[in-house]
């Protein structure tokens, strides 16, 4: 019983390593090779977790060597846009000035329904709003919408503000 705890931490500190060395990123944020290491290295971990007769090493090693894959992937898409967009894709107009374009969400395998789905979910509710939508690697899409519905800015007013600062904590808790 002892072991199998044992075996446990030591696994689990291990993925929580390799993913602070990945980078801190949301499952809607990663890349798609981010995102299939990420399922890999669950499912690897879980492996010898409870199993006595498998030995530890047989899931730290694979677990190691996908780190290693991972930095030298990393490491090269950002050398060379070539094997960036073979690892990762590039950014797909989705909606231009003459509309959707049927042909990329054919190329993306999506719908009309999830191409509206996705604009009202960056606040615009009709297809007239938009000038450009672009479907991003990580798989969010980008408005930029038609001027007449741009958000008014500060600057669109002739306003003067002050710069903004970061806030500090000055007393983060009280005990009373």
């Amino acid at each position: 019983m002892l072991t199998l705890i044992i075996r446990a931490i030591l696994i689990y500190l291990l993925v929580l390593l390799v993913f602070r060395l990945m980078g801190k990123r949301q499952i809607g944020q990663m890349q798609p090779f981010e995102l299939v290491l990420t399922l890999i290295i669950a499912d690897l971990a879980t492996i010898p977790m409870p199993e006595s007769s498998i030995p530890t090493l047989n899931g730290i090693v694979p677990l190691i060597t996908l780190v290693v894959v991972h930095f030298f992937l990393t490491f090269f898409s950002k050398r060379s846009n070539k094997i960036s967009q073979i690892v990762s894709g590039h950014p797909i107009v989705i909606i231009n000035p003459d509309g959707v374009d049927y042909q990329a969400l054919g190329q993306l395998d999506i719908t009309v329904e999830d191409v509206f789905e996705a604009i009202r979910g960056q606040g615009y509710f009709k297809l007239e709003e938009v000038q450009y939508a672009i479907m991003e690697t990580n798989g969010v899409v980008n408005v930029l919408p038609k001027s007449a519905f741009s958000p008014a800015t500060v600057s669109d007013l002739h306003l003067s503000t002050q710069e903004n600062t970061i806030p500090y904590i000055i007393i983060s808790e009280v005990k009373l």
